[in-house]
């Protein structure tokens, strides 16, 4: 490494062209990397999905389900098998282990479905889907109908799929364009049963001649000559023409004729539209919704941009003369933009946050200027990694970014600030360079070792959480790396270069005095502390001891709940309708329509204040058995706010339930969302039911949904969805020589239509559908009348072959591992931390009830967000403890020790427990659960805290070894010269971070109990009203607050004094450590017993300011920490005494107005100031009005009202009537008239020697003042309305006479002094 520090001093060209190539390079990298939401995630499941038109969920779990369990149950590596059967559809979802290779899993799973047989003929093939990131789609699209054209969308289903889903899936970055709506069109033959009576032609004889009468093959070649010919045959009756003269049969007369029997004798043929399946509005409009995924690892923002431009093609050439628009209601971009310019922004904040701490220690703009290269190559060199790893640039890449702008200048810090200090003792600018980097360069290495070394565990974390951490650990490791490489090469070669010249040029920097005093003050305390704890080896170990004791149990007794991950605000909200079993498409469109009706003002513009937000777009979808709908505000950090406006307007539907959350950020890649499943399996639905309606009646006592929890049981326990059951009579059906088969077959017919095949027509397959002519129309009163045709030619109906009856069956059918299953779905809400939620499930509830489930052979599982909390909690459990490990042994091998490395991991525990508390205090103010992004924060704190410490060891030991010092004077020098560059590189981390989070005000902890006390008082009045608050309640907080706080301050403070007159000065430092000691411990305390932290604090204080002498300079705690200490004591109780004087002021104010009826007045005036709509505003809200009225510069001379509509306004409004006329700028020429004044006062009693004048004075001009500001304050309506003149302004005697008697004073005070 010294070779490489002097080659680069050696060759300064070189080094600066390989800067400028890193950022070419860097920026070439950039333009290539895929700009995503989110990281790409595989997550190792595939889901095969069957569709069977029509068929019920028993019908779809016997002839499906069972079938493909069996089948895929013997595949390898599945850990779990869930299927779930509804009408139409079968779903079945395999979960396999995370070692899995899901190439391989798919491969397999492709030729177990290809062996699949006995499926039913009308069902579709299976499909298979994934559960990755890119199945989420990046836009939604809707087409609606432009103003003034009228044109039925249901009829454009091959247009859309023609025309717009095939044009946009063909650009770039697009893997799939779906949509929902536009009905496709269909071939419907409609046959007449009384011409097939009259032909004696059964439904079999109709159905095969339809399948046999097309054909389309080749059937060999023929040679003749030189040539050979393939021969096809080919005869395409599908065309609507052509149908009608399909051959159904031949018949022969008796005299020979043959006769065909045509379709058109029997049947008239017709293309429609198939039946709706949906409604679907945007905003209120019918629409057709269209969803667009990407490819896996593309630019979402590039291909966004693409479809923008092709959706403008679209709208310009082809569908403005249709009458139609294609809008996007929904893009990614929105959010990545969003994010990216906030970076932007906090880099630029950071970056420049960092600068100035670095000028504010090196009072020098060169090192400043050399140091701060380190960021944007650091930066932009990161670009060539990610691009070369196939890597994105997302949100969390990008948090990782901006995270290690503060930590890319650390090294560059150590490196240029020894290479400054050898510098400014004398070193010329290539030795000081040279030698400065040569000092540094192995802890520099380390403490970039150990950051990088904490994320291989993390990378390699085998998660969905694992994949979402890589980008993140990535984009800071290398980072880090590159800085390190800046620090041992561009900056020893930039130094060299800017910092030569003369030896003092750098020896007498920019002195800033009260900064300057400030730090050499800390700088010797550390020191001294330094000296002191050396020289006490046993009181060191004790020390260090009881601080590692003292964070560990800190961190485990304030360690916040865990949570999984956060949703993020994507301004979007879901939600689900589910409607009672049976109901119709039209009803659940009534209910949605409810939905619709809610959020129409809000979309409209028509908020009330107070109310939810601005909507920008509502849609929703409604489909039979459910409905779907989605909303996003204007204001998207209020888009929460809009979940009560779609549930609330379905609770007043009978059996009718909404479920509607914030869409998570992450989509399903990851499984952002807080949803807990708990799956009840057993052998029938039967014996499970009753089980999950006592789960489901603790659940919503551990959890109501008053209080914004959600409860969904899947599948319903409702009474089931009411089924018409056909059951045929064999013995009716065989005197009449019908088939079972054949009886379906016909009821198939006539009530729905069968499906016999698709067709093409005109480039599009269809549907070929053999119906009666009142198929789908039936109601139960025409149903048995439904025609069956025997094979004699005779016509029965359906109710004298069958029993027909109403039942109730299953709507879906779920099944886990082959039994049935039933789930509950528990969404806490937000104020519930999910390991809370989660052992409340688990001790308190189910414990209960699984000795029951045990009897009945049911099985219980938590699954969710549960389980992959505890997987994922567990495995960075474990990453924690493997990164420590490893660190360790690194640390050895550097340090060439085992006690060393030690000693250095001593700082983690202590480390973690400020983060802790750091997030304990954020808490207070937002809500910040222990979610594992917020845990990666801890891992990769385990990586940067032991850096200082490998710092300060190894200058120790260089230390030691080059300069032969002892272990003493090593420690102690070491710590002198290493405070600047820790304290630097410490700082700029820390402010580089302050734009990615919320740092609350500090010393809060010392406030919090005197502000509890007016707080909660003035709270309560508003409130409650002044009628409501008792003076016991008031008396109880003052008790507890303030007497508590004395009582435990005068103990503390008794017992500290006697502790510090015992060691009677022997021990200066021990003595500040022992009074710095107190002061922290004491508001811990008080905050636990809610006292008042900063009484308690003064009354220790004043207790300990009797070890003081003021008087003697002598060695003790007053040389030790200067006369600031006693000053601070002073100040407080100089404090106290000012809030403990308000405090018994607003407490007998308060008791006056209650108990003493001639002041009720001020009760009213109090109430009617907080309760806005209350009367007795008048005059205040006219005086308001009257200076908004006037503006800045007014009306002008006697044009303003306020005289004539409010009396004796120019008395307790004169302000207000001279802000109407003249302005507010007259209200700031009177304020500065009177701060003129009270300065000029002050001024002069500076010079005052006598104590008496002082007060006079100060107590005159501050009457005035207050007047002011209350007069003032009223009129603005700051302040309850009360009588306070403006002096020397208002009309009236008194007032002018007390002013005059005031000034009097002053003026008579201020002569005599000057003529002294």
């Amino acid at each position: 490494m010294n070779n490489i520090i002097k080659e680069a001093i050696g060759r300064p060209v070189a080094v600066v062209a390989i800067i400028f190539l890193a950022i070419l390079f860097g920026y070439v990298a950039l333009q290539n990397i895929p700009i995503q939401m989110s990281p790409d995630i595989e997550k190792p499941i595939y889901q095969v999905r069957v569709s069977w038109p029509g068929a019920a969920p028993a019908d779809v779990d016997r002839e499906i389900i069972n079938r493909l369990e069996q089948e895929l149950s013997s595949l390898n590596g599945i850990e779990e098998l869930a299927s779930s059967s509804s009408t139409g559809r079968a779903n079945i979802t395999l979960t396999y282990s995370l070692e899995q290779d899901m190439d391989k899993a798919l491969i397999l799973l492709l030729n177990k479905l290809a062996g699949v047989t006995g499926l039913p003929n009308d069902a579709k093939t299976p499909t298979i889907r994934t559960s990755n990131s890119d199945d989420s789609p990046i836009a939604r699209l809707a087409l609606l109908v432009r103003d003034g054209y009228t044109i039925d969308l249901e009829s454009l289903g091959k247009f859309v799929e023609s025309d717009i889903v095939q044009t946009l899936g063909r650009t770039e970055g697009v893997s799939e364009v779906t949509f929902n709506g536009g009905g496709r069109r269909e071939m419907r033959i409609l046959i007449d049963p009384q011409k097939m009576t009259r032909y004696s032609v059964t439904l079999t004889e109709v159905l095969e001649a339809l399948r046999n009468s097309s054909t389309l093959q080749s059937v060999g070649t023929v040679t003749e000559g030189k040539r050979s010919y393939p021969v096809r045959t080919e005869l395409i009756a599908y065309t609507r023409e052509k149908a009608k003269d399909i051959v159904i049969r031949t018949d022969i007369t008796t005299d020979g004729t043959v006769v065909p029997l045509v379709l058109s004798d029997i049947a008239d043929i017709e293309l429609k539209i198939q039946k709706r399946t949906s409604f679907r509005r945007l905003n209120g409009e019918e629409a057709v919704i269209l969803n667009v995924l990407r490819e896996q690892g593309t630019n979402v923002v590039e291909t966004m941009s693409r479809l923008r431009k092709q959706i403008e093609i679209l709208n310009e050439k082809l569908l403005r003369d249709k009458g139609l628009d294609l809008r996007v209601i929904f893009e990614e971009t929105t959010y990545i933009s969003s994010a990216i310019n906030l970076v932007k922004q906090n880099i630029w904040i950071g970056g420049c946050l960092a600068v100035s701490i670095l000028i504010l220690f090196l009072r020098s703009l060169i090192p400043t200027a050399i140091i701060f290269i380190a960021i944007p190559v650091s930066v932009i060199g990161t670009f060539v990694a990610i691009a070369g790893l196939g890597l994105s640039i997302n949100v969390i890449s990008l948090a990782g970014l901006a995270f290690s702008i503060g930590m890319v200048v650390d090294a560059s810090i150590v490196s240029m600030e020894n290479i400054y200090r050898l510098r400014q003792k004398g070193q010329n600018a290539k030795d000081a360079a040279y030698n400065g980097a040569r000092q540094v360069w192995a802890p520099i290495l380390g403490s970039a070792l150990t950051t990088v070394i904490v994320f291989i565990p993390v990378v390699l974390l085998k998660l969905p959480v694992g994949q979402l951490f890589r980008d993140i650990g990535i984009a800071i490791s290398v980072s880090v790396i590159i800085s390190v490489i800046v620090s041992v090469t561009v900056i020893p070669t930039l130094a060299a270069r800017f910092l030569s010249g003369s030896k003092d040029r750098f020896s007498d920097p920019l002195r800033i005095p009260i900064i300057d005093y400030l730090s050499k003050l800390f700088s010797d305390l550390i020191v001294a502390y330094a000296k002191f704890i050396v020289s006490r080896k046993a009181f060191g170990v004790i020390l260090v001891l009881l601080i590692v004791s003292v964070s560990g149990f800190a961190s485990y007794k304030y360690l916040p709940r865990l949570d999984y991950l956060p949703d993020g605000n994507a301004n979007f909200v879901f939600g689900r309708l589910i409607v009672p079993t049976g109901y119709s498409m039209e009803e659940t469109l009534r209910i949605a329509e409810k939905m619709e009706s809610a959020a129409k003002p809000l979309w409209e513009g028509k908020t009330k204040e107070g109310g939810p937000p601005e909507i920008d777009r509502f849609f929703f979808v409604a489909f039979q058995g459910g409905a779907f709908a989605g909303a996003s505000a204007k204001d998207a950090s209020r888009v929460s706010e809009l979940q009560m406006v779609l549930m609330r307007p379905v609770f007043s539907e009978p059996g009718a339930r909404a479920f509607v959350r914030q869409a998570s950020l992450f989509g399903r890649s990851v499984g952002g969302s807080r949803s807990i499943r708990i799956d009840v399996t057993g052998s029938d639905l039967e014996t499970i039911e009753p089980f999950v309606r006592d789960l489901d009646t603790l659940l919503s006592q551990k959890f109501p949904s008053s209080k914004g929890n959600q409860i969904r049981i899947i599948p319903s326990l409702d009474a089931g969805s009411p089924q018409v059951l056909i059951t045929p009579n064999t013995l009716a059906l065989a005197r009449a020589g019908i088939s079972v088969r054949e009886f379906s077959s016909a009821l198939d017919v006539f009530n729905d239509g069968a499906n016999v095949l698709q067709i093409p027509i005109n480039g599009d397959l269809i549907d070929l559908v053999v119906s009666g002519k009142d198929a789908q129309k039936l109601t139960m009163e025409t149903l048995g009348n439904i025609p069956i045709i025997a094979r004699s030619g005779n016509i029965m109906s359906l109710d004298q072959l069958a029993n027909i009856e109403i039942v109730s069956a299953a709507r879906q059918i779920r099944r886990i591992g082959g039994r049935q299953a039933i789930s509950i779905r528990v969404r806490p809400n937000e104020n519930i931390a999910l390991e809370d939620a989660i052992s409340i499930i688990d001790n308190e509830i189910i414990n209960q009830l699984r000795g029951a489930a045990s009897e009945k052979n049911i099985s219980i599982f938590v699954r969710g967000a549960a389980s992959e909390l505890a997987r994922t909690w567990s495995a960075m459990q474990s990453n924690v403890i493997t990164a420590i490990l490893v660190i360790f042994l690194l640390l050895v091998i550097l340090l060439k020790s085992f006690s060393m490395p030690l000693i250095i991991l001593l700082v983690v525990p202590v480390a973690s427990t400020g983060g802790i508390a750091a997030l304990a205090l954020l808490n207070q103010f937002i809500k910040q659960p222990l979610d594992m992004l917020t845990m990666l924060g801890f891992v990769i704190l385990t990586g940067i805290v032991v850096n200082n410490a490998i710092l300060l060891v190894e200058q120790t030991i260089l230390q030691v070894k080059e300069e032969g010092m002892q272990i003493y004077d090593a420690i102690v020098e070491a710590t002198r010269n290493r405070i600047r560059p820790i304290f630097m590189s410490t700082l700029t981390s820390l402010f580089g971070l302050i734009p990615l989070v919320i740092f609350p005000g500090a010393g809060s902890e010392l406030y919090r109990g005197i502000g509890v006390v007016v707080f909660l008082t003035l709270l309560s009045i508003k409130q409650d009203g002044v009628e409501n608050i008792t003076a016991a309640a008031v008396g109880s907080l003052f008790v507890t607050e303030v007497l508590g706080g004395i009582a435990l301050g005068t103990v503390m403070g008794y017992f500290g004094l006697k502790l510090l007159k015992y060691i009677e000065n022997e021990h200066t430092e021990l003595e500040v450590l022992i009074t710095i000691s107190l002061v922290l411990l004491l508001p811990i305390i008080c905050h636990y017993f809610h006292f008042s932290a900063v009484l308690g604090v003064v009354m220790m204080g004043l207790f300990l300011n009797q070890n003081l002498d003021i008087d003697q300079k002598v060695d003790g705690v007053q040389k030790a920490m200067g006369d600031y200490v006693y000053k601070f004591w002073h100040l407080l109780d100089e404090t106290l005494n000012a809030i403990l004087f308000i405090l018994i002021g607003l407490c007998t104010l308060f008791l006056m107005i209650n108990f003493i009826p001639k002041l009720s007045y001020i009760k009213f005036r109090i109430d009617s100031f907080f309760d806005l709509t209350a009367k007795g505003n008048y005059q205040s809200e006219r005086a308001s009005e009257a200076i908004m009225n006037g503006g800045f510069f007014g009306k002008g001379i006697g044009e303003g009202t306020l005289n004539v509509r409010v009396p004796e306004a120019h008395t307790d409004y004169v302000i207000a009537v001279i802000a109407e006329e003249f302005g507010i700028i007259s209200i700031i020429g009177i304020i500065l008239i009177f701060l003129c004044l009270i300065f000029r006062v002050f001024k002069k009693v500076s010079t005052i020697e006598d104590e008496c004048f002082k007060l006079i004075l100060v107590g005159s001009v501050m009457l005035i003042l207050f007047q002011v500001l209350v007069h003032i304050g009223v009129n603005i309506r700051f302040l309850p309305t009360t009588g306070m003149t403006l002096p020397f302004l208002s009309y009236g005697g008194s007032s002018i006479i007390g002013s005059s008697i005031l000034i009097g004073i002053i003026l008579n005070l201020t002569k005599r002094k000057i003529n002294k």
